[in-house]
């Protein structure tokens, strides 16, 4: 059997959508708690603007591997594993989006 992937999960799958939302708030706990900082002075080392900072933080939006890269190197420490939690990248892109096998 063939599979298919899709690389992008579809903004109206509500698993992916529950992901961005839970993506964005560890987002802004860690914006707020650990760094704490305006969205804007977050974005501006991010090289991202006040709003897009906020879309993130709402699970509007996602950021790229240029914006996780900055965000690492503002905090070396980070382990990205906090912002990812229970469910990598692989499991958003390749899970159950678009294999074909209902899983």
């Amino acid at each position: 059997m063939n599979k298919t992937y899709q690389l992008v999960p579809s903004d109206n799958d509500p698993d992916f959508r529950e992901y961005l939302a839970s993506f964005g708030s560890k987002f802004k706990e860690l914006r707020t708690r650990r760094l704490g900082c305006s969205q804007d002075k977050l974005g501006y080392f991010m090289n991202l603007s006040q709003s897009e900072v906020s879309r993130i933080e709402h699970g509007q939006r996602m950021m790229n591997i240029f914006h996780l890269s900055r965000l690492k190197s503002l905090v070396p420490e980070l382990d990205m594993n906090d912002l990812f939690g229970d469910c990598s990248a692989i499991d958003i892109l390749f899970g159950s989006h678009g294999t074909g096998d209902g899983k």
